[in-house]
């Protein structure tokens, strides 16, 4: 049973809130954003280990206002999501896929009104949730976690993870091997110095290796921070405030 299907008996559940203003005046981007986060509070959802939020809003405006927003709708889509991001790691939500805002005209909108809905979608990706170059195996998924027996684990390279908790754990990685905040990276992390996709590990040759992916507070391996970096056996590194050093018997 999908995750979903557990919190909302259903796949995706559309809750739309309506907002109007005082005045007859031109909306002002903040207004929006508040509307934004009204709704994100208004429709989290309780897990058993995390709290919910939607992470797919559609932004419903009178055609006179979408004109005053459509040559800026990129930066303020960009704005508005960074904005969104930080209050949910503010009040510890989790997003269940890749956080998506579109404007929309609507012609049954007073002009000054703002209508949001929000949407709960596992499977809306963007560009940064695909890894850079790379091609999906053949009936494989990315995000699939792999366990292996104790004699596949010897010669499977993997990370000791060492947990904020000071617990260790032994995660196996594979090529297009995704680290990052969200549960849909490979291995999940749950530290708010960490990127919702933080940073990969594919293998190139016979070599492993980890690359950041723009995040905001950097990768480091050895106490440097890298953009690239081939994994050596041993090798320490650093993704906001967890360890993990590499590890690989074929090395």
């Amino acid at each position: 049973m999908k995750l979903l299907d557990t919190i909302e008996g259903a796949m995706e559940t559309v809750i739309e809130g309506l907002f109007r203003r005082g005045s007859r005046g031109s909306i002002q981007p903040v207004e929006i954003g508040r509307n934004l986060i009204r709704v994100m509070e208004s429709q989290k959802r309780v897990s058993i280990a995390r709290t919910y939020a939607p992470n797919c809003y559609d932004i419903y405006l009178h055609p006179d206002q979408w004109i005053v927003f459509r040559s800026m709708k990129n930066t303020l889509s960009k704005e508005l999501k960074g904005f969104l991001e930080e209050k949910a790691e503010k009040e510890q939500l989790s997003f269940i896929g890749d956080l998506s805002i579109r404007f929309v005209e609507d012609t049954t909108l007073d002009v000054a009104s703002i209508r949001v809905s929000a949407e709960y979608l596992e499977d809306n990706e963007d560009p940064t949730s695909v890894m850079p170059n790379s091609q999906p195996e053949t009936g494989a998924s990315s995000h699939t976690m792999i366990y292996l027996g104790d004699s596949e684990m010897e010669q499977t390279p993997a990370l000791d993870v060492q947990d904020t908790n000071g617990e260790v754990r032994v995660v196996p990685i594979h090529s297009d091997f995704s680290i990052g905040r969200t549960i849909q990276c490979s291995l999940t992390l749950n530290d708010h110095n960490v990127s919702r996709i933080h940073a990969w590990i594919h293998k190139r040759d016979k070599d492993w290796i980890i690359s950041d992916n723009n995040s905001t507070n950097g990768t480091f391996v050895n106490g440097d921070q890298i953009k690239e970096h081939s994994l050596k056996l041993g090798d320490r590194v650093q993704i906001g405030t967890t360890i993990m050093i590499f590890e690989d018997q074929s090395l």
